[in-house]
């Protein structure tokens, strides 16, 4: 349990980085209205690895979801390397 608590505050103080804080003061984004969530999972042994996104990340279109996914165990790696991933554009309704 000790290492689930610290994760939690390992993404809290994700918020409060000066990568982070730069994005919210360059998009207006007020501190105090900043909603954060930490999902926790249990691991499976997949045979692909994928991202959604609610909008295309690249366009910012609120009416786009994007997914990466790529066929290696790796999330980091999908999120960093766009040539070796498929991305999935898929129009919302």
């Amino acid at each position: 349990m000790d290492n689930i608590m610290d994760a939690i505050k390992g993404c809290n103080a994700s918020l409060w980085t000066p990568r982070a804080v730069a994005y919210r003061r360059k998009k207006n984004i007020n501190d105090l209205e900043l909603l954060p969530a930490v999902v926790i999972m249990e691991m499976v042994k997949a045979q692909a690895s994928g991202v959604a996104f609610s909008c295309d990340p690249q366009s910012g279109r609120r009416d786009m979801l994007v997914i990466k996914a790529i066929a290696i165990q790796v999330g980091v790696y999908l999120l960093r390397h766009l040539k070796s991933n498929c991305l999935l554009p898929v129009k919302s309704q």
